[in-house]
């Protein structure tokens, strides 16, 4: 969407988006900012009708004397309340050190000393589970082109026979008292292995039993069923507060040998058609391999068959109540390793967050490169939103420029638009003199990930509403989908303020 602007006016312009909070309190006449390194809080007290959004229709937040939400169990700092929360200073512009500011209703984990760029950690519905520790992965496929696989057509094509002739060896189905959204926290509600291994002990170092588990960022496995000691029947979970969705899958698997081959079996998928047909391998990552010799996700799986079962229906489905298999066979070569599998390459919110502080840790980056809060989605996630421009100093307020508004990860399990974008705002604000003619002559507005709480626990297509938020654009209930309705109204901001004949 391309609207003319005045450059002079696009500080106002992202102040708008970024109004996150109704106000419900001014702070004390002493209260100065807080900042965190190079960090700042950012506060425009002048705030004219025309130039911000009605705050009205804004949440107000529940406070019991105390403006901060209780955060995880690490080292965190007390923001000031504020509209904006600026990763860096305005581009062009010098902060006051002494400007008042209004306190923020948010926690955010301190960053290490290297980081100069504020995170929160992701938040989950309390029905979730979420494994200590946060699973890692190094950016590093192989150099050399990985072969589609072509098949013989005579790979084994193994109907589900479910728990009747098999053993439930994992299963994690988060569930609440009501099918629906409730509430938020940063770890879920812990780690109960006696829900996860309902009929098994953890596997001791002589069990040849495999494990499996999903509950971590973008995870998604929903039970895994031992039918014979190398071959697993796995069930996807659909997204959360649905039936449906079944196709993002990422778990990981421990206890291999590697003098078995295994098959692994995904029977509850509901896609028709998928480029497992046509060549496709499925992902894995060894942290042994990792480790010893720095290659990350590569393409794996042999004997790789997508057919539609015979013999087993599943609500889940999108076609007619009928699931699809996708059945390959793997090998391992380290014994003790853990490795992860994928649908596709992933591509989780705090990888995000990790990529954002990088861009602002760039001086001539975070020149260009102005990152707010735009708003916060239903489970409390901070949305993102980038401005993207050359240095305000070399513009006139006479100069108009178009804005070219982005968006991304609407879907949570299309990781690869979160990669193309990660290219996109990479390349924007590089050095290069291409990239350098675009910022002179447009200002960027993206939004690299419009589905965090999707992304972060492990959905395919919705949002915590159980809904497809790309559906949404018409509704105008914002809490149901306030990304959206924060979305739609910047854009009409937009319009509204700085209207005037799309150019060609």
């Amino acid at each position: 969407m391309f609207v003319p602007i005045s450059a002079a006016t696009d500080s106002s312009l992202t102040s708008v988006a970024a109004a996150v909070e109704q106000e419900s309190a001014m702070s004390q006449e002493g209260d100065a900012p807080t900042t965190l390194g190079a960090d700042s809080v950012s506060d425009e007290e002048n705030h004219t009708a025309e130039n911000s959004v009605d705050e009205s229709d804004e949440e107000n937040e529940p406070t019991n004397g105390d403006n901060s939400v209780p955060g995880p169990p690490s080292t965190t700092i007390q923001i000031l309340r504020t509209t904006r929360l600026l990763f860096g200073p305005p581009v062009g512009s010098e902060d006051e050190p002494g400007s008042k500011v209004r306190q923020l209703l948010r926690l955010c984990i301190a960053p290490p000393d290297d980081s100069p760029c504020p995170y929160q950690a992701p938040r989950w519905p309390m029905e979730c589970q979420v494994s200590p520790g946060r699973v890692l992965h190094i950016d590093n496929p192989p150099k050399s082109q990985e072969l589609l696989y072509v098949a013989s057509g005579y790979e084994p094509c193994p109907q589900p026979v479910g728990e009747d002739e098999g053993t439930v060896v994992y299963q994690y189905l988060p569930t609440s008292a009501v099918n629906y959204f409730c509430r938020s926290s940063w770890d879920g509600r812990g780690v109960q292995d006696e829900v996860v291994y309902p009929s098994l002990p953890a596997p001791l170092p002589a069990d040849t039993t495999l494990k499996f588990d999903s509950r971590f960022e973008s995870g998604n496995l929903a039970k895994a069923i031992r039918i014979s000691e190398c071959f697993y029947e796995l069930h996807l979970r659909s997204d959360l507060y649905t039936g449906r969705h079944t196709q993002w899958y990422y778990f990981s698997v421990e206890n291999m040998r590697t003098d078995l081959t295994y098959r692994f079996s995904i029977v509850n998928l509901s896609k028709k058609d998928s480029l497992y047909k046509h060549g496709l391998r499925p992902l894995m990552y060894s942290e042994r391999e990792a480790e010893e010799t720095g290659l990350g996700w590569i393409r794996s799986g042999f004997n790789i068959a997508y057919y539609r079962n015979t013999c087993y229906e599943d609500d889940d489905s999108d076609d007619g109540g009928r699931s699809y298999t996708l059945t390959f066979n793997v090998k391992f070569d380290q014994e003790g390793d853990r490795c992860y599998f994928a649908h596709c390459y992933p591509y989780t919110y705090t990888q995000l967050q990790d990529f954002l502080a990088t861009i602002q840790e760039d001086p001539f980056r975070a020149s260009v490169c102005r990152q707010r809060i735009f708003c916060l989605s239903q489970a409390g996630n901070q949305v993102y939103m980038l401005t993207i421009t050359e240095r305000w100093p070399t513009l006139t307020p006479e100069e108009k420029k178009p804005v070219i508004f982005l968006t991304a990860r609407v879907h949570p399990g299309e990781t690869p638009s979160s990669w193309i974008m990660q290219g996109i705002i990479d390349y924007l604000t590089s050095q290069e003199h291409s990239a350098q003619v675009l910022r002179e002559k447009f200002i960027f507005k993206i939004i690299p990930m419009l589905n965090p709480d999707g992304v972060i626990v492990g959905n395919y297509r919705c949002s915590l509403s159980g809904k497809d938020l790309n559906r949404q654009y018409r509704v105008v209930v914002k809490d149901a989908f306030p990304i959206i309705w924060h979305v739609k109204t910047f854009l009409r901001r937009l319009v509204y303020i700085f209207w005037q004949p799309v150019a060609a």
